[in-house]
């Protein structure tokens, strides 16, 4: 009766972690974060299976079940620390909070030499009985270093909570808030677990917020595949489409939009190849990303090398000084970056007060935009085209 009890709980979960894994695999990309997602559904699923056929044994009289549940408390033991390291990596790699140089290799090491002397005293445990041991009849008691594998869960946890509130801490940008607030929500779900598991000793405990965890961020990586630009992390057109239909209807009037376009892009692509044009992208958007991108600023990469900023400018000046701002990052980065190329943009902006319509405020930025691009090539002596 237990086994039935234990499958009809966990059943449901591992079928849909299952699913999340095969359709999350088929997408991946091969990107740190996204192949680390991949193995932490992968030891859920494992943690929940041996999960089930633990509690499902707990009790059953024979020596093949004591040996059974020896193995299935030990796959549950290391999976269970697997996920936590794995989770303080995940957090890192998705939010790229490396600085320092080899702060990377050094974390590695650090998770790696932790993982090992657990994994020593969890397979030695049925010798040493210092995680757990199995009665006479079949029953699990709690040994003297129990308490440890769940302290180190939830400090590796709890790291990866401080490390995503920090990083949010830091963010400009109000989409980049948001994800550093939901990782950290999801870690403080999964110590929720934790406490449950340890305080009650009840399995499911913890597997249930695991894989709503996995569930809720798997939910929100498909919807940011909705609306982002894959290859600089900014918004699509069809979210910006949304968003200025939006800002129409809830703003006053004091807003207003740049059109950016790369100088050059085509020169790029062609003396350097389109990988490096597609850096030149990324690094436009990481640009627009440091000085633009505000509580109050709505960032997309609009098209080609063209990138569209709404923002709450209230008059020409205020305008005026963010397109500074852009051209100061602009030449800090030409000076400092140690690249093959240099970066240089023609802007156009337009307030919402000279249009008072969407398609309107969107072609005066543009039109303006061109124009910015039209007097730099012709300043340079360049054919206009």
């Amino acid at each position: 009766m237990n086994m039935l009890v234990s499958i009809s709980i966990n059943l449901f979960p591992i079928l849909m972690l299952l699913i999340i894994y095969a359709n999350n695999h088929r997408k991946t990309a091969g990107t740190a974060d996204k192949l680390l997602f991949d193995v932490l559904t992968l030891l859920a699923i494992g943690a929940m299976v041996s999960g089930t056929a633990g509690k499902g044994l707990l009790g059953v009289p024979g020596a093949a079940v004591k040996a059974g549940l020896w193995i299935s408390y030990m796959v549950y033991a290391s999976m269970m620390t697997g996920i936590a390291a794995l989770w303080l990596l995940y957090i890192c790699f998705r939010l790229q909070v490396w600085g320092a140089a080899g702060e990377e290799s050094r974390t590695l090491r650090f998770l790696g030499v932790l993982q090992l002397l657990m994994t020593l005293l969890i397979v030695t445990t049925p010798w040493t009985h210092l995680l757990l041991f199995v009665t006479e009849d079949n029953i699990c008691r709690h040994g003297g270093l129990y308490g440890l594998l769940y302290l180190e869960c939830t400090l590796l946890i709890l790291a990866g909570a401080v490390i995503s509130i920090r990083k949010g801490r830091k963010e400009n940008s109000r989409e980049r808030k948001w994800e550093c607030l939901y990782l950290s929500g999801c870690g403080f779900l999964l110590l929720a677990g934790m406490l449950i598991q340890y305080c009650f000793d009840v399995w499911w405990g913890g597997s249930s917020c695991l894989s709503l965890t996995l569930l809720f961020i798997y939910l929100n990586t498909q919807n940011r595949q909705i609306t982002t630009d894959g290859l600089t992390g900014l918004n699509n057109r069809r979210e910006f489409d949304k968003q200025i239909l939006k800002w129409a209807k809830q703003n006053a009037g004091n807003w207003g939009m740049f059109m950016l376009d790369v100088d050059d892009f085509k020169g790029i692509n062609d003396n350097l190849g389109h990988v490096v044009g597609d850096e030149a992208l990324w690094e436009t958007a990481d640009i627009l990303r440091r000085v633009l991108g505000r509580e109050r600023t709505f960032l997309a990469r609009y098209g080609g090398d063209e990138f569209a900023v709404i923002g709450a400018w209230k008059d020409e000046a205020e305008a005026k000084q963010a397109l500074r701002l852009v051209e100061q990052e602009v030449d800090r980065f030409n000076r400092t970056a140690e690249k093959k190329y240099r970066l240089s943009f023609s802007i156009g902006y337009a307030l919402w007060e000279e249009t008072g319509e969407p398609d309107r405020l969107v072609a005066l930025a543009d039109e303006r935009m061109y124009a910015a691009k039209t007097a730099k090539k012709r300043a340079a002596g360049q054919h206009i085209g």
